[in-house]
C-alpha cells in the first residue's frame, strides 16, 4: 500500500484527559498540547515534508477522503510484573486517548482556508488504524510515532461516483 505521507515523530501525544483547559471563552488547548500539536506542524511544515505536503494539497478537492495509520511506539510493559507488583504486564497506555491532538496537528499542518478552517479538515480521515508497538526503552524508535496518510477513494466507503458529480 503506498502512503502520501509517511513520517516519524518524536514524542507521544499527552492524553486526551490532559490536552484541554476551561477558560471564560470555553474549552481550549492546554500549553503542553499546543506546545504538542506546534512541535508537530514543525516537523510536518519543514524542508523534508513540506513538498509531499504541496503535493497532497495539489490533488486535494472537495470530494477527498483519507486514511491514517498512527504507531505509537514506545515501552508498553511494565517493570512491576515481574517482581509481582502489578497484576498486568501491560502499561495502562489507552492509545485512543491519544489520537484527537495527534490528527488536529495532521490537519492542521496544510494551513487553513480564507474563512479559517482547516484546507484538510480532519473529518476528511475516514479510515484511522492505531496501533501500540511495544519497543525497548533505550532503542532510539522508543517514544516516537509513525504517521502515515493517503487519500482513498470514497467509493471505497459506500459513497456512489454520482453522489459527487456537482450540477450546474
Amino acid at each position: 500500500m503506498n502512503w502520501d505521507l509517511d513520517v516519524t515523530l518524536l514524542g507521544i501525544p499527552p492524553s486526551e484527559n490532559a490536552i484541554r483547559i476551561v477558560t471564560r471563552h470555553g474549552l481550549a488547548y492546554s500549553r503542553k498540547a499546543t506546545l504538542y500539536r506546534e512541535s508537530i506542524q514543525k516537523v510536518l511544515s519543514g524542508p523534508e515534508h513540506l513538498p509531499t505536503l504541496r503535493a497532497i494539497l495539489q490533488t486535494h478537492d472537495v470530494t477527498a477522503l483519507y486514511a491514517v495509520a498512527v504507531e505509537l511506539r514506545d515501552n508498553f510493559l511494565t517493570k512491576g510484573f515481574l517482581k509481582g507488583t502489578a497484576a498486568s504486564p501491560y502499561a495502562m497506555s489507552d492509545v485512543s486517548n491519544r489520537q484527537k491532538l495527534l490528527l488536529d496537528a495532521l490537519s492542521s499542518a496544510f494551513g487553513k482556508t480564507e474563512t479559517g478552517s482547516n484546507i484538510l479538515d480532519d473529518s476528511r480521515f475516514v479510515d484511522i488504524h492505531l496501533t501500540k508497538v511495544h519497543v525497548p526503552e533505550g532503542d532510539p524508535s522508543c517514544e516516537t510515532i509513525r504517521l502515515r496518510l493517503r487519500r482513498v477513494s470514497p467509493s471505497e466507503f459506500g459513497i456512489p461516483p454520482e453522489a459527487l458529480a456537482r450540477r450546474k
